[in-house]
């Protein structure tokens, strides 16, 4: 049974989770983890550790603003992938945050991609799970991203606020979201 564990510095996952996150991000989408641990110090945003019988099995790192929570990183654990443990961590974010619109941000669909295929079972695995196109790429760093929600729309003024809430003004001045409509 998954179990969920809100994750503080002292917790004996979080070198575990620190293991994981490096391993299923590429280097440049990795925020510093003394970054996010420091900004664990604000009430609305977590990192969460999931676990089957003791085991980690995945982790999340969120960030709430008003009606909104955004989904930073989501990762499950290698040995695990594909046993439905994705599901059921999406799961217990939506239970986490039930009156909450739900984002987050997938590398987009296009046909040139080198991952084509990765990113198309990405896509298919948040529809599954009920998470739609907002019809909003974003572009950190270079990067195109898409934007995927639970319900409703995203306002972008709202998802720049969160983020700027999440990282500062000045933070998020010098790594200015681009968003545009798709």
């Amino acid at each position: 049974m998954l179990t969920t564990e809100l994750i503080t510095r002292d917790s004996q996952l979080l070198p575990e989770i620190k293991q994981l996150f490096k391993t299923a991000f590429p280097f440049y989408e990795q925020i510093p983890m003394p970054f996010l641990m420091w900004r664990l110090r604000r009430p609305n945003v977590e990192l969460l550790g999931f676990t089957d019988d003791g085991q980690l099995v995945g982790a999340s790192y969120t960030i709430s603003r008003r009606q909104q929570t955004y989904v930073l990183y989501l990762a499950v654990t290698e040995k695990v992938r594909s046993r439905g443990y994705g599901s059921q961590i999406l799961a217990a974010i939506k239970d986490r945050y039930v009156n909450q619109q739900i984002m987050l941000n997938i590398e987009p669909v296009t046909p040139d991609a080198p991952n084509l295929e990765q990113r198309q079972k990405r896509r298919q695995f948040y529809y599954k799970n009920g998470f739609r196109s907002t019809h909003l790429m974003l572009t950190e760093m270079g990067d195109d991203y898409e934007l995927l929600t639970n319900s409703g729309s995203v306002a972008e003024k709202d998802y720049i606020a969160l983020m700027e809430q999440f990282s500062g003004l000045i933070i998020s001045g010098l790594f200015r979201t681009k968003i545009r409509s798709i």
